[in-house]
């Protein structure tokens, strides 16, 4: 740690004056322990604010005094029983403001229970932990009164001896407070991890909340003092209506680009840090620069200054008499504007030199009294370019994202400091209009989420046996790309270390997130089993996210591509080998086919095996457990080839045995409820089970003989399929159907007073742009609404209608569109008027966003991925297409730049994740006439085209799509394009993994007129120095 300090000058505030200047003061300051609170500062009370008093200090400052007329003293001298007047920084008078963030924005006539560190003195705040000493007193709904964080928040418990404060409530009533929740966005994995799965979180919607008798016992029990009478106060406010800011990230003026901070000496080990953190903002957009250290700093003098560590003598001597750094307070950054939002003149940081500072985040983590150095300073350097200031209030720290703008913690891991997804996105929102956000990938996954405060993901449960499952709550990853990012895969490590690495132990294989939206993120559980090859001991819990699909690679920025979790898991020796006499959850979803492997060879004897007549008895087995959540059928078989997961082929002329039992409340098999043996030709085994129940699956192969292969489970509730949001029916086809049948269940919404026996549809978009539903139909009878709704748990509504919007010609039908985001599923609800039902058909259209990219020309430049085209209103272009012919077609352009040596591929077939409502043609051109090759080699069931092209790494190939000529459809084309690389050892002709002289003979062997040759690289139809020159390019051992 570095103590000694800048010179800090003498602030004129005649200039600032003069300037018409606001100064915004932003702190960073330690949370206090709910004993501190209870013991250190000078006094406690609970007042009422009586009035607000701005005053000048002697150097011409603004300070306000708070008046408080005091119902209870908590403790401290007799002289506060009465009234308290506390100072603090900032106010108003005339037209001059000084604004000071972390100071409490105290409401006339409003009670607040404070804990004031010393009413005598001026400090940068007056309570003590700034907003963590300051509790708003309300009266709920039963009347009894509760003591609220700053932000409505109530008080839940105590954790590691701090207060825990939940989000805002919205309700108080019998000491449960109901919370505030804002939508959350999220991408949804695809899981193909084997031994593991993901379920969403579901963030709770109440919490218990101490009242305000609760908490006075627990600070007299934390004092060492007998217990106290109750307190009875007057009515006391209630909870007011929910602010539109809620938990996002406020931002507040801007630098006219560049921001220039005047660093610290050089030879302070804290130059090279503050180096590191401004470019971490330059990764998303260019707006930090530096200067070197001049030997002292000045203000306001029109320079952002890192001014180092400043004692509290010096800041005395600035601002006022008994002007001191507070108990908890950490680091400073104060800005300079002309009005609160206008553009920042000047930012200056320092820090307290009482505290302790470190630079190796190990030496913070876990601690109260060492503060990792690199996370305050991007705090404060948010500060300087607009995050959080000015007009953003109060700064409480209350977010429901990951930020930078959440104080130092020491409890939650993050190694490296960097940018979050709402971070990159406010630093493009404040500095758009200056520059171009930089193109970058980064992705990241963290092991603590938001939550009004940093909430840590947690393991359940922390120790397990060999061949058992935990589950990682809350793991969190986000996408800070300036596109969506495709291949994003995350695994899961065991590491006796902190350092997570693909040397460690993977559990499973992993979660695939397919392509990763852009600005989105997700957060959910990670459920892993750890097997018999990993030995008892404890262990750190990694995450690591890559991208890339199968060649796992790391994105632009892979600082914050691991990481671990704070709990350990311990691991103790199990009872047996893994999914043997041991049973592994299956954890699958309703109307869902659910593929999983089974290989059932090394498997031990089981007892009492079933057996089919004129069959062998099941041989040795492999068993899993369901947990059933509603009524209906279990079927367990071979899986089919089109449902066995992506890659699959299914299985048959296996022979097999599967059996299903219903287990005890002890987990042991009972009934034997459904059996099938060679699934591939009998069908599978089916069961009727029941909700809240659970059950063993048994698989094993006849006799001696093992079983392996891919099966298939399927749960079908007796539910019928569209009855809730969890069973819709896939919107594929227009055909008649009937709500008759459906639950009569009332759902509230804004376009009619009543609705009921509702049916759920369920609509993809594959590609942005306009959808729309009809019932318009002659087989439309009966009055109803038609609603769409985001497909998430909190079912946002997007929008209705009804047949009395009259959107239809005659009849019942309603019809209502909406803007489509890529990649997107959305829920449609049918239901009737007043409990009607009857007869409707429900139809859709789909009108794709134009694409502008319809000429060579204007190639759209983009990475791996799924990319979305529509060639209706693009202008014909003349290029040549599969079958040779040029023809001028209504095209879409892309341009892709290979990063490695490899395989380019693009394509619309659906097998492979494209799609396009007519025949196309994709064809791939090394520049706007010249067509590269490979043309059409992926074509798929007669109407997708693909292509596919060798290249080395630095080329760029132009891929065009476009309706084929005399083809299916017409002359335009809509749909998405599957761009897709394989990285392989290009040069290495004769297979040895070495591209040497071998290989350069092989090459000139080839040499001349050689169409599909291996030598081709460049796929031209000839060998020569092109060729040659991408085979040198690769000289030496492959990777």
């Amino acid at each position: 740690m570095i103590n000694t300090c800048k010179n800090f000058c003498v602030l004129l505030v005649a200039s600032v004056c003069c300037l018409s200047t606001v100064q915004t003061t932003n702190a960073d300051s330690e949370t206090p322990t709910f004993h501190e609170l209870s013991t250190v500062p000078k006094t406690a009370f609970i007042g009422r604010v009586i009035q607000l008093t701005p005053r000048r200090t002697s150097t011409d400052f603004i300070i306000t005094q708070v008046h408080f007329e005091i119902d209870y003293l908590v403790y401290g001298d007799e002289k506060f029983s009465k009234q308290v007047l506390l100072q603090q920084l900032g106010g108003t008078i005339g037209d001059e403001t000084i604004s000071v963030c972390c100071q409490p924005k105290w409401e006339l006539g409003e009670r607040y229970l404070v804990f004031a560190e010393d009413p005598d003195v001026l400090f940068t705040s007056a309570t003590l932990g700034a907003l963590d000493g300051v509790f708003h007193i309300v009266e709920g709904e039963d009347g009894i009164t509760y003591p609220l964080a700053w932000g409505y928040r109530p008080i839940t418990g105590l954790k590691n001896g701090y207060l825990r404060a939940s989000v805002r409530a919205t309700n108080l009533n019998q000491g449960v407070a109901s919370l505030y929740r804002e939508a959350f966005a999220q991408v949804e994995p695809t899981d193909t991890s084997f031994r593991g799965g993901t379920v969403d979180a579901i963030p709770s919607t109440s919490v218990p909340a101490w009242t305000l008798d609760e908490m006075l016992e627990m600070i007299h029990i934390h004092r060492g003092e007998n217990k106290q009478p109750e307190v009875r106060l007057e009515p006391c406010s209630t909870l007011p209506p929910v602010l539109s800011r809620g938990l996002t990230l406020c931002y507040c003026g801007a630098v006219d680009l560049y921001n220039v901070f005047e660093q610290v000496p050089s030879s302070w080990t804290s130059y090279s840090h503050n180096d590191n953190l401004m470019a971490r903002f330059n990764h998303y957009f260019d707006v930090n620069r530096y200067s070197d250290d001049d030997g002292g700093w000045n203000a306001p003098n029109g320079e952002s200054e890192i001014c180092g560590w400043i004692d509290s003598d010096t800041l005395e001597s600035v601002f006022d008499a008994s002007f001191r750094w507070p108990t908890g307070g950490r680091a400073m950054c104060v800005t300079w504007s002309s009005s609160s939002c206008s553009t920042i003149s000047e930012a200056d940081i320092f820090f307290n030199p009482d505290k302790t500072f470190v630079y190796d985040f190990d030496d913070s983590f876990g601690t109260s009294d060492q503060w990792h150095y690199q996370k305050s300073m991007i705090h404060e350097m948010g500060h300087a370019i607009g995050f959080e200031r000015g007009s953003c209030g109060a700064e409480t720290y209350q977010f429901n994202r990951p930020t930078i703008m959440f104080n130092n913690q020491t409890y939650h891991v993050e190694e490296t400091v960097g940018l979050h997804r709402r971070d990159s996105k406010v630093l493009n929102l404040l500095y758009s209009d200056q520059g171009t956000r930089e193109s970058i990938q980064d992705m990241g996954v963290e092991s603590y989420y938001a939550d009004g405060s940093i909430v840590n993901s947690t393991l359940s449960p922390m120790t397990i046996q060999q061949g058992d499952s935990f589950t990682i709550q809350n793991a969190f990853v986000e996408n800070m790309s300036n596109s969506s990012v495709s291949g994003v895969r995350l695994r899961v490590y065991l590491s006796t270390n902190r350092t997570i690495t693909t040397h460690d132990t993977l559990l499973g294989t992993y979660t695939n997130f397919s392509t990763f939206a852009f600005d989105s993120d997700w957060l959910g559980d990670i459920t892993r089993t750890v097997g018999y090859t990993v030995d008892p001991d404890t262990y750190y819990v990694g995450m690591m996210l890559t991208t890339g699909g199968s060649s796992y690679d790391y994105d632009d920025w892979s600082s914050n591509n691991t990481t671990w979790v704070a709990d350990q898991l311990t691991v103790t020796e199990g009872d047996g080998p893994f999914n043997d006499m041991v049973m592994m959850l299956l954890d699958i979803f309703p109307f869902t086919p659910y593929p999983f492997w089974v290989d059932t060879t090394g498997a031990g004897d089981d007892p009492e095996p079933p057996y089919c007549p004129g069959i062998p008895p099941m041989g040795p087995s492999l068993f899993w457990r369901f947990d059933i959540e509603d009524d209906g059928t279990l079927e367990v078989g071979v899986a089919e080839p089109s449902t066995g997961g992506e890659g699959l082929t299914g299985n048959f002329g296996i022979t097999d045995s599967v059996a299903i039992y219903e287990l005890s409340a002890n987990g042991q098999p009972t009934e034997l409820l459904g059996l099938s043996c060679s699934t591939d030709i009998n069908g599978p085994a089916v069961a009727q089970v029941f909700a809240g129940k659970s059950y063993q699956l048994r698989i094993g192969g006849q006799g001696n003989s093992p079983t392996a292969g891919w099966y298939q489970a399927l749960v079908k509730p007796t539910a019928l399929q569209g009855s809730h949001p969890n069973y819709p029916i896939e919107l594929s086809e227009s055909r008649p159907r009937t709500n008759e049948f459906m639950p009569d269940v009332p759902f509230g919404l804004p376009c009619t007073d009543s609705s009921s026996k509702g049916m759920w549809f369920e609509l993809h978009a594959d590609v942005s742009g306009f959808l729309e539903v009809t019932t318009c139909s002659p087989d439309t009878n009966f009055p109803h609404v038609i609603s769409v709704h985001k497909s998430t748990i909190q079912l946002p509504l997007i929008g209705c209608n009804t047949v009395y919007e009259g959107n239809c010609p005659s009849g019942y039908g309603a019809t209502f569109g909406w803007n489509a985001a890529a990649n997107t599923s959305y829920l449609i609800r049918v239901a009737g008027l007043d409990a009607t039902f009857g007869n409707f058909r429900l139809d859709y259209t789909s009108i794709p966003d134009p694409t502008l990219n319809s000429k060579c020309t204007t190639a759209q430049p983009i990475d791996l991925g799924l990319w979305s085209f529509n060639t209706s209103g693009a202008e014909g272009d003349a290029a040549m297409l599969c079958d040779g012919t040029v023809q001028s077609n209504r095209s879409a352009w892309f341009s892709y730049t290979a990063i490695e040596t490899g395989l380019v591929k693009a394509t619309t077939c659906p097998d492979f994740g494209g799609n396009a409502d007519s025949e196309t043609s994709v064809t791939m051109y090394t520049n706007c006439n010249e067509m590269a090759g490979g043309c059409g080699s992926m074509l798929c069931d007669g109407v997708h085209g693909g292509a596919e092209l060798q290249v080395s790494a630095g080329t760029t190939v132009l891929i065009r799509v476009a309706p084929t000529p005399n083809g299916l459809g017409s002359n335009f084309v809509s749909g998405a394009l599957l761009v897709d690389f394989d990285m392989n050892c290009i040069g290495d002709l004769n297979g040895d993994q070495v591209v040497n002289v071998a290989d350069v003979l092989s090459l000139i062997a080839d040499w001349g007129v050689c169409e599909g040759c291996a030598s081709d690289f460049n796929g031209d139809g000839k060998v020569a120095v092109d060729d040659l020159l991408v085979l040198i390019g690769a000289w030496g051992i492959c990777e």
